[in-house]
């Protein structure tokens, strides 16, 4: 882990299963970043292209936070900024998801500040809105609805601006972790929604609260495979959907930035000659299964 990092469920499940120190995504990224690697992943050059064949638009979601997320390294999505602007595209849209759980309930101005000190001048951002929508991952398809409408279909308070929109929110009494879906319009009509022949960078790293958004946009049974979730009606078509990690099983056709790399030898293959039992809760049993 970086050094300025706090440990977490799924580094300290990974480690304890591998029997071994493991390096974790973020760390893999970064090294990446600075040694110019990551500007030649073949994900963002297949989202860069697609967007540039169809003349359509790059959107970027992920968590707006500070340094001690264990869901996002915002250098990351600068380097993200950075890949575009030398690819010349010309639409690229944020789609930001506030924090104020591994962060300060108040504090996504500051960071919205400082994402805006790395902007090149062609970003765009669209839409805002709190975690507790766009990175459930308990099941409560109701929050997904709300965010993926918000990016779908532009359904939510307009402002016209992002700072406007938490204020506004802070004004109704929502902390960031709560953000109402909100959308900045310009001359009343929404910036940006995702589109059929569009390409989505979705930066968060860690897949917990990621898979969830994410088989909204991916999967095309998604109703039959998810019992209880919302209608979602059509999927978008010719989507160019990049995580930025690996997000999981049962997501068709995503592109993987950086896929999980096998572990020999972790200690359950150790074990393998003895019956093992691993107990967890649905929050938590894709780290406790490591």
């Amino acid at each position: 882990m970086i050094g300025n990092q706090k440990g977490n469920s799924e580094a300290g499940h990974l480690n304890l299963g591998a029997g071994r120190i493991v390096e974790q995504d973020v760390s893999i990224i970064s090294r990446e970043i600075k040694e110019g690697r990551f500007f030649k992943n073949s994900a963002f050059i297949a989202a860069s292209a697609h967007v540039q064949k169809h003349k359509s638009a790059m959107h970027l979601m992920g968590l707006l936070s500070g340094s001690q997320s264990v869901h996002v390294e915002m250098k990351h999505l600068y380097a993200i900024l950075r890949f575009l602007g030398s690819e010349g595209i010309e639409k690229v849209y944020l789609h930001l998801f506030t924090d104020g759980r591994d962060a300060p309930q108040h504090a996504a101005i500051k960071y919205l500040h400082r994402l805006q000190k790395q902007l090149l001048g062609n970003e765009q951002i669209a839409t805002i809105c709190g975690r507790f929508y766009a990175m459930d991952r308990n099941k409560r398809w109701e929050r997904t609805e709300v965010a993926y409408d918000m990016l779908i279909k532009g359904k939510g308070f307009k402002v016209g601006s992002a700072e406007e929109g938490i204020i506004q929110a802070y004004n109704r009494q929502e902390t960031d972790e709560f953000i109402k879906p909100t959308v900045i319009t310009k001359k009343g009509k929404p910036i940006a929604t995702i589109k059929d022949n569009d390409a989505v960078i979705f930066f968060n790293l860690r897949s917990d609260r990621a898979r969830q958004l994410t088989k909204t946009f991916i999967q095309k049974d998604f109703n039959k495979k998810n019992p209880g979730s919302f209608n979602r009606g059509s999927m978008v078509r010719n989507l160019k959907f990049v995580a930025m990690t690996d997000f999981g099983p049962d997501l068709d056709h995503i592109l993987t930035a950086y896929p999980s790399v096998d572990l020999p030898k972790t200690l359950p293959m150790v074990l393998k000659d003895y019956k093992q039992l691993y107990i967890s809760e649905t929050e938590k049993y894709a780290h406790v299964t490591f």
